[in-house]
């Protein structure tokens, strides 16, 4: 045979096919274009949603590192920078601590030195916002918006002046007022600068100048940190073991790391890559079924062309080149609205509902090209994949069995068809549903797929909410602090009066009250031995030979009691109830009321374990040296603010501390609010002790409005993934739905002429789209809470409960039933003009 070669023939009947379809096509090319752009939208959404998570997260921890290693030599210093996978390292030191500024007493505002490297790599990332520069000269000095509201400094400005009194640190923090006294300085500083973070801390940066005149030690316990950021943040204790071995450890050492971490990424990983093949699957049903239906009404027509001589190559090409014209047309405009959404809209929005200096994503022409990239060879798949079909059954039909294809597949028979009721509207409607297993497959899968993408988004969402996780981290409101507490001049500032008025002010649910006082604890074997043991073998050893100091200890408790005293902590009832819920509410609450058990605190690195359940002994320092005794039912987290010595904190009922102590200064009051985060409360409550500069207030409130423009973007780019799944599931179901009416069209004709109403023919497709409402709102029940609730504990950081938002998604649930319901009878309405018989035969 010879090659005839026809190519501008195909060529030229595919362009005079294209044009006499071209509303179908323009439709077509309409649908590639929104899939292409939510494609687009969705990836760079949720990759914008997950960088305002990892900024935020960034924020709260208040540097940008991997690794800490303590106490840092000058030469681990010297081997870190010669290390190639180290990307930086910064040295911070803790030098001294401001008691008091700006006439304000605070709550020990921590002042820190941090080399060049160290700020500019690691700490400037990680505030929201930096205004001046970091300190250079002696006298000046850098400072949180925390801190410097700590001193009572609201409105700061670039060059005021602030007279500070402060302590230097040395080996050790001043455990007592008397002790502090010895190193008090009071100067007048220059505020160079200030910062935003999320740390919720009282801290300020000066320079090196005034660093050396400190006498702080970065090899001192607790005083200097080398951070560490690696080229590469997965590491395993492999890793950490090897990098310990290089920098030759000394025994009060340690690398601060989380060798977890990599297992957190990978699950973190996992749930991303997940919800990505949730989000393409719609995406590729959505081009899939529009492209499939839109070529499968041609087949006819095909045939035609294959009764006139056309051979099944050139068909098949003819598909082809119709597909990807309306490719070509569809993706790029789609990518590019795409951009303008990612680029233009999504930020005004931001800047809108956010005014001011909101947090930028990280936008890089690397990371839009991939976005772009991802997006168009997957739309481009899909138009492939969907023409493929359609290809293949014009390739494979005879002409005469083209010329009489029609999708619909009639040959389901419902075994219920003989039963009674087999011809009302809900058996009809259930038929009809099932009658096209390719269509019901489609709809069903799209609509699962994407109410289960919202309701894990949903969870999601609830989980990085602000709200919840400041609920989450603190049990209070606010917390009201006595400053003067651990001075000489310690006062009772919370008074039965002031009391009185915090507990009447609208919106207080409560206040619980925290009272301490010094306390000496003498030496107990049985009940202390092992964690003191334990406690010198540790990092946080006092030093020097343990023997020698518990003999000193146990001779003389009162002279030790600097390095080994502790505190009676006094709380109220509902105080202790929120520590017993805590601890699953195993205490019994009128044997502590009585004094007759108590609780011991817990310690960060060493536990006293051995205490529960024995008798611990105590007296009160200064006074006669009555031995006072309680039995220890758990260990607790302490309420309190300040810490004392080495020996763990008793906590007991404040009534019962008063029997043995009397009266004595309640250190913090805890408010808990009726409805949380209430400004009209919090400002009633500040207002009572307006003028007073030594209470300190530390407010979920001030943390939320700290958090509010990560808040923004995040509440933002996560609603805005779920409208945009949301409509990606309505455009697919109205697309399904007008072909499956539009091809029942004669199907209904008939029907109507056999005595059924319009109306009823209506009642019919609403049973139809309630039915895949219901089903598919169940499959997504069933499988996105399940789901939700492995992704939840995936990435969950802060330790939450697990939660579904109902109303929000019962919501979305009522709106799909409303659409699956409304759609079908109002496509029929608007397909149906005309008379019967003209029905009838234009369905021919």
């Amino acid at each position: 045979m010879i090659k005839v070669n026809n190519k501008k023939t195909i060529s030229r009947i595919a362009r005079t096919t294209y044009q006499a379809n071209r509303k179908r096509n323009l439709l077509t090319i309409l649908a590639i274009i929104l899939t292409s752009f939510l494609l687009i939208t969705v990836i760079g959404i949720g990759i914008q949603y997950t960088q305002a998570l990892s900024r935020r997260n960034l924020m709260m921890s208040g540097r940008d590192y991997d690794i800490a290693l303590t106490e840092p030599r000058p030469d681990q210093i010297e081997k870190v920078k010669q290390l190639d996978y180290i990307r930086a390292s910064g040295l911070e030191v803790k030098c001294a601590m401001i008691t008091q500024g700006n006439g304000q007493y605070s709550s020990m505002v921590k002042l820190f030195y941090s080399d060049k490297e160290g700020w500019k790599k690691q700490l400037l990332p990680a505030f929201e916002s930096v205004k001046g520069c970091f300190p250079k000269n002696k006298d000046e000095i850098m400072l949180s918006l925390d801190a410097l509201k700590e001193l009572g400094i609201q409105n700061p400005t670039l060059g005021m002046k602030i007279p500070v009194t402060y302590y230097n640190i040395t080996e050790e923090e001043p455990k007592t007022a008397q002790e502090a006294d010895q190193s008090i300085f009071t100067e007048t500083f220059t505020l160079s600068g200030y910062f935003k973070d999320y740390t919720g801390q009282s801290k300020g940066f000066v320079s090196k100048a005034f660093y050396e005149t400190t006498g702080a030690d970065q090899t001192s316990y607790g005083q200097g940190y080398l951070f560490l950021s690696l080229k590469h943040s997965l590491y395993t204790q492999k890793n950490i073991s090897a990098l310990e071995k290089q920098l030759n450890l000394s025994d009060r050492q340690i690398l601060e790391s989380d060798p977890d971490l990599i297992f957190y990424y990978l699950k973190t990983a996992a749930g991303i890559i997940f919800l990505l093949f949730m989000i393409f699957s719609a995406g590729y049903l959505f081009i899939y079924n529009t492209l499939y239906i839109s070529i499968a009404k041609d087949i006819r027509y095909f045939g035609q062309l294959r009764t006139l001589g056309m051979t099944t190559p050139q068909l098949r090409h003819l598909v082809y080149l119709q597909a990807f014209w309306n490719a070509a047309g569809g993706i790029p405009l789609g990518l590019l609205l795409g951009l303008i959404m990612l680029n233009q809209i999504l930020p005004q929005a931001i800047r809108l509902l956010d005014p001011g200096d909101g947090i930028k994503a990280v936008h890089t022409p690397l990371l839009y090209g991939i976005i772009c990239l991802c997006a168009g060879i997957f739309s481009a798949f899909t138009v492939f994949i969907s023409a493929r079909k359609p290809a293949k059954i014009v390739g494979e039909c005879a002409p005469m069995e083209a010329v009489r294809y029609t999708e619909a597949d009639l040959k389901f028979q419902s075994k219920r068809t003989k039963a009674k009721g087999s011809n009302s509207i809900r058996a009809m409607a259930w038929r009809n549903m099932f009658r096209r297993k390719k269509q019901t497959f489609a709809i069903l899968t799209s609509f699962f797929l994407v109410l289960s993408l919202f309701l894990i988004v949903s969870i999601l969402l609830m989980e990085y909410d602000s709200k919840r996780v400041l609920n989450t981290i603190s049990d209070s409101d606010i917390a009201l602090e006595n400053n003067t507490m651990l001075r000489e001049d310690e006062t009772q500032l919370f008074t039965s009066e002031k009391l009185q008025k915090l507990k009447s002010v609208p919106g207080v649910k409560n206040i619980r009250t925290v009272k301490t006082t010094d306390i000496c604890i003498p030496y107990q074997k049985e009940a202390l031995g092992g964690y003191l043991k334990r406690l010198f073998e540790s990092r946080m050893t006092p030093g020097g030979n343990y023997n020698e100091t518990m003999d000193a200890y146990k001779k003389d408790t009162e002279t030790m009691n600097n390095m080994f005293g502790s505190r009676l902590v006094g709380i109220s009832e509902t105080e202790f109830d929120v520590l017993n819920e805590e601890l699953g509410n195993t205490l019994d609450k009128t044997l502590f009321l009585e004094g007759k058990i108590a609780l011991l605190e817990k310690n960060y690195w060493v536990s006293p374990k051995e205490a529960v359940g024995k008798n611990l002994t105590f007296y009160f320092p200064g006074k006669s040296q009555q031995m006072y005794s309680v039995k220890i039912a758990s260990l607790s987290n302490s309420p309190a603010s300040f810490s004392g010595g080495y020996n763990p904190q008793i906590i007991v009922s404040e009534k019962f501390a008063e029997k043995l102590a009397g009266e004595f200064p309640i250190e913090v009051v805890y408010a808990d609010y009726e409805k949380p985060f209430s400004k009209e409360t919090e400002a009633q409550i500040k207002q009572i002790f307006a003028g007073e500069k030594r209470v300190g207030f530390q407010s979920k409130l001030e943390s939320y409005k700290n958090m509010s423009k990560t808040e923004t973007q995040i509440k933002v780019f996560g609603n805005g993934l779920g409208l945009i799944l949301a409509l990606l599931t309505l455009m697919n179901y109205f697309n399904m739905m007008t072909a499956s009416v539009q091809e029942r069209s004669r199907e209904f004709a008939v029907l109507e002429s056999l005595g059924m109403t319009q109306k009823q023919i209506r009642r019919v497709l609403m049973t139809e789209g309630l039915g895949y409402g219901v089903i598919s709102v169940l499959l997504s029940l069933l499988a996105g809470v399940p789901l939700g609730y492995v992704i939840f504990h995936f990435m969950n950081i802060y330790g939450m409960t697990f939660c579904v938002p109902v109303l929000k998604n019962l919501l979305l649930f009522m709106i799909a039933f409303g659409i699956c319901a409304l759609i079908p009878p109002l496509l029929y309405k608007r397909m149906q003009t005309g008379s019967l018989v003209d029905r009838i035969r234009t369905s021919e």
